[in-house]
C-alpha cells in the first residue's frame, strides 16, 4: 500500500524520489518504568531534559476517555531518574515514549497490564519539489503525530483520515498530516515549516493503543 501511495503522489507536487524510513525500535538510553500512580523515567542525562509523551485509556462507565500526556520534565538532583506523578490509579491501559534531549536517545513502555505496545511502521516523508519535507504519511483511521525538537519544543498533530487535516483528502485508510497543521504544545518555538534532520517524532494510534518513534534522518 505505501509503495502504491508513493508512486501516486510523487506524479503530483512531491519529488519522485521519497524518503522511506523502516522504524525497526527505540534508540537505546533512558527507560520507562510504572507503578501504580508514577511514571518513572530512569538513566536519563544527568541533571538534563526529556520529553515525556503518552497516551492513556481512562474506564468510564459506556466508554474509555482519552488522556494525553506530553511533558518536558527536568532531572533536578543529578541522578538521572525522573517521576510524574499522574495522581491516578486508572491509567494502566497506556502507551509511553520518552526522548532524552541532551543524547536525542528514545525509548517507549507500558505498565505491565496494559495491551499498548511499540509498533514498527514504515513511514514516509516527502518533500514538496525541490523544497524542504513538509509532510509525514502512514496508514491508519485516526494518528496522533507529536514532534520533538532538540530544543524542547513539542507540536503535536491530530490527523483523522480523510478530514481537513488529512492532505490526500481521501477516507483512504491513509493519513498525510502536513507540517503547517503541527501547533505548538510545549516550549517556545514558532510554528514550524518543515521537518528537520534529527526531529523525533512519536505516531500514536489511541485504537490500537500503539506508538512509533522516528527520528527523521
Amino acid at each position: 500500500m505505501l509503495a502504491a501511495y508513493a508512486r501516486k503522489r510523487a506524479t503530483g507536487r512531491f519529488l519522485s524520489l521519497l524518503v522511506l524510513l523502516v522504524i525497526a525500535g527505540a534508540s537505546r538510553g533512558a527507560t520507562i518504568s510504572f507503578t501504580n500512580t508514577t511514571v518513572k523515567v530512569t538513566g536519563a542525562t544527568a541533571n538534563g531534559k526529556v520529553v515525556l509523551v503518552g497516551v492513556a485509556l481512562e474506564p468510564r462507565a459506556y466508554h474509555n476517555r482519552l488522556n494525553i500526556f506530553r511533558d518536558v520534565l527536568e532531572d533536578t538532583d543529578g541522578d538521572g531518574i525522573i517521576t510524574k506523578d499522574l495522581d491516578n490509579s486508572v491509567f494502566w491501559k497506556a502507551i509511553w515514549g520518552v526522548e532524552d534531549l541532551q543524547t536525542r536517545s528514545y525509548a517507549t513502555g507500558h505498565p505491565d497490564r496494559s495491551p499498548g505496545r511499540e509498533r514498527p511502521r514504515e513511514l514516509t516523508f516527502a518533500p514538496l519539489a525541490n523544497g524542504p519535507i513538509t509532510t509525514i504519511a502512514e496508514s491508519g483511521e485516526l494518528l496522533e503525530f507529536v514532534l520533538v525538537r532538540p530544543s524542547g519544543d513539542v507540536y503535536i498533530a491530530q490527523v483523522v483520515d480523510g478530514g481537513s487535516d488529512d492532505r490526500d483528502g481521501e477516507s483512504n485508510g491513509q493519513i498525510t498530516a502536513s507540517i503547517d497543521s503541527f501547533v505548538l504544545v510545549a516550549g517556545t518555538g514558532t510554528p514550524p515549516d518543515r521537518f528537520n534532520t534529527d526531529d523525533v517524532v512519536f505516531v500514536f494510534d489511541a485504537d490500537l493503543l500503539t506508538i512509533t518513534p522516528v527520528k527523521v534522518q
